[in-house]
């Protein structure tokens, strides 16, 4: 592996190009780790129309509310209380109607196991009286195991309607369209689709453009347009998994617009489906090695730019004007994630959210006629660029010659110049179809502000690099994707950056599977191991989605491709079969309602470890799901793993 100077490349936060809002160093500030585990102050914030207010979902004392916050003079009311609810996202329909959708947890008997999911809800509330309407709650002839009803396509404020997807309660369920008034609540189905519609897209006033459509018992994708009262396939695609989804529309309403790989693997680019006959044209706005990660549209659905992956994000706007804004305001920002979150329709305000190097999370208003920041608040607020551990963007060779990206995350107050023999905890992510980058992470911050070192590597079969470095990872679970990971803790303690006998790794989800895959199959290097939501038997998970989800399923396919279906492939990588071989003390964490990946993985693990006779705790959190959300479980999730790192690698 050639040789890497971490140090030479480190660059500290202390302040932003003149102009901009500036931040300094002082010494570091140590917070309770409930700050960490603690929903935000603040969340999605939406701009008003006209620019002059914001909305957004305030956690005080506990409790959620939706609050309008004036930009000039700064004010501040809250409304109405989420209550149980968990908001996922707020929106202004007009200067006087805000969009909520909010999902709450729902349990339900499956067989002989009670099981949990989300259930989403759409509400519209009236800015001038706080009246709250639940959108089709009035409805008729609704599918009464559907989940939920959160599903906005579009909205028509002139008419004061919203268009919602639901399905209907007929056999099978169809997913239809339905018109719903902001008033009452009430919708009535405007649109029927076929037993195997996935997605619509609505022109303005609610006629159809486009009806999506996939069949996983053929394996069929395919598009139809409306023909007189019938509809008309335009494009079909025979895949187990479909390569696309229509996204939205282009600004002459003659094209469908979708994301697809490139024919080399190496990035994503923009593709235009016709309307009129299917033709698929394309790629557009390509960057090599990176994906676009979303695109951005107005609330019709018509495209104005792309967002693209990277360590940072990164912008294309189709106009010339807007995409030269967009890109001042975020070259004001290195090395920080800075993400577009909404603007006004003349586009002279623009709401980002900046996380990373000193921000927590900060969302600011930008004015371009003035070309100065006229609003800001922190979304954490306990945190300021004295207690926020520095990070920085490191790549290093695996040992095949691969470039592997990965943040390493400095121990608050410790000089990287002068920095050795440090703890560290390595942290792959979940997934493991995802990546980390530069921003504030809940979860690695507490352990940097206490003394460790934490690497989050961003091993093949990440998304974000491009299709040909995600497919890298397929079929290498416990393989080459594992000795990224190695290889990346193996760098920083020849640089003599970290103690080899103080090394602990720490995962969640796919992240779990990695951590006890570290503990199993390289048990020399790792101190303690600890899994949260973890894989550890392969052959009993797929045998999971066989069983829950069909041998048909998509679900069942990705899995397959991830890491096959063969147990005299899968048991050789499996931690549950090598217990035998762990050195290093475990921790177990687990949501008691899980459906992605049961509990029963960790018991099983749990059960090996003390039938090999290794030292291992465990602890269900019961019902909790795969992100163990609640609060105080959270903490508990948070403050166990603390306690075991500080137990075996603390000083």
């Amino acid at each position: 592996m050639p040789a890497f100077s971490v140090r030479a490349s480190f660059v500290r936060f202390v302040g932003l190009v003149a102009g901009c809002l500036l931040v300094s160093e002082a010494a570091s500030a140590q917070l309770p780790i409930e700050e960490y585990s603690n929903p935000a102050d603040f969340r999605s914030l939406d701009l008003s129309p006209d620019g002059e207010r914001l909305a957004g979902i305030r956690w005080i004392d506990g409790n959620e509310y939706l609050c309008i916050f004036d930009i000039d003079p700064i004010a501040q009311e809250c409304l109405v209380e989420i209550g149980e609810l968990r908001a996922d996202g707020t929106g202004y329909i007009d200067e006087d109607h805000v969009l909520i959708i909010a999902t709450e947890e729902q349990a339900r008997m499956g067989g002989s196991r009670r099981f949990t999911f989300d259930e989403s809800r759409a509400f519209v509330i009236d800015l001038e009286d706080g009246e709250v309407e639940t959108l089709l709650h009035r409805t008729d002839n609704l599918y009464a195991r559907q989940g939920g009803l959160g599903r906005v396509i579009g909205s028509n404020p002139d008419e004061g309607v919203i268009y919602m997807l639901a399905y209907s309660d007929s056999w099978p369920p169809t997913q239809d369209v339905f018109e719903v008034s902001m008033n009452s609540g009430r919708g009535r189905r405007i649109h029927r689709g076929d037993d195997y519609t996935t997605g619509w897209l609505l022109l303005p006033n609610g006629e159809p453009l486009l009806r999506e459509n996939f069949n996983q018992e053929e394996d069929v994708y395919y598009l139809e347009v409306r023909d007189g009262r019938s509809w008309e396939v335009i494009y079909a695609r025979n895949e187990a998994i479909p390569s696309f989804t229509i996204q939205g529309l282009s600004e002459d309403l003659q094209s469908a617009v979708v994301v697809r790989d490139t024919e080399d693997g190496a990035s994503t680019g923009l593709y235009f489906v016709s309307l009129s006959d299917g033709e698929l044209s394309g790629p557009f706005l390509v960057e090599e090695g990176k994906e676009i990660e979303r695109i951005i549209m107005d609330g019709d659905r018509i495209i104005l730019g792309v967002q693209y992956s990277g360590l940072t994000p990164s912008y294309h706007m189709l106009n010339e004007s807007h995409d030269a804004v967009v890109n001042q305001i975020v070259n004001m920002f290195p090395g920080v994630s800075a993400t577009l979150v909404d603007w006004t329709g003349d586009w002279n305000r623009l709401l980002f959210l900046l996380s990373g190097g000193p921000y927590p999370g900060t969302y600011v208003v930008y004015d371009v006629s003035s070309q100065s920041f006229v609003f800001q608040t922190r979304s954490r607020t306990a945190f300021t660029p004295e207690n926020i551990a520095p990070q920085q963007a490191i790549t290093y060779e695996a040992r095949d010659g691969l470039e592997i990206n990965a943040i390493l995350t400095w121990p608050l107050g410790v000089d990287p110049a002068q920095a050795s023999d440090l703890p560290l905890i390595a942290m792959p992510h979940g997934g493991p179809e995802a990546y980390d980058k530069l921003q504030f992470d809940w979860l690695s911050q507490p352990f940097a502000s206490r003394g460790y070192m934490v690497l989050q590597p961003n091993f093949r079969g990440s998304s974000g690099f491009g299709q040909n470095f995600t497919q890298a990872g397929h079929r290498q679970w416990g393989r080459a994707m594992q000795d990224d990971v190695t290889d990346g803790v193996q760098l920083l303690i020849d640089e003599g950056l970290v103690d080899p006998e103080r090394i602990c790794i720490v995962g969640w989800s796919y992240g779990g599977y990695s951590a006890l895959a570290g503990g199993a199959f390289t048990p020399e290097l790792y101190n303690c191991v600890a899994s949260v939501a973890g894989v550890s038997d392969l052959p009993e998970m797929i045998a999971f989605e066989r069983r829950t989800a069909g041998r048909e399923s998509w679900v069942y396919e990705y899995w397959n491709r991830q890491f096959g279906d063969d147990p005299e492939v899968l048991e050789p990588i499996s931690p549950y079969y090598h217990a035998d071989a762990f050195k290093a003390p475990v921790l177990l964490l687990h949501g008691s309602y899980d459906t992605v990946v049961p509990p029963e993985q960790s018991e099983r693990m749990e059960a090996a470890l003390i039938r090999a006779g290794k030292p291992v705790e465990m602890q269900i959190f019961e019902d909790q799901n795969h992100s163990i959300m609640e609060e105080s479980a959270r903490f508990q999730t948070l403050d166990a793993l603390m306690r075991f790192v500080d137990t075996h690698i603390g000083e």
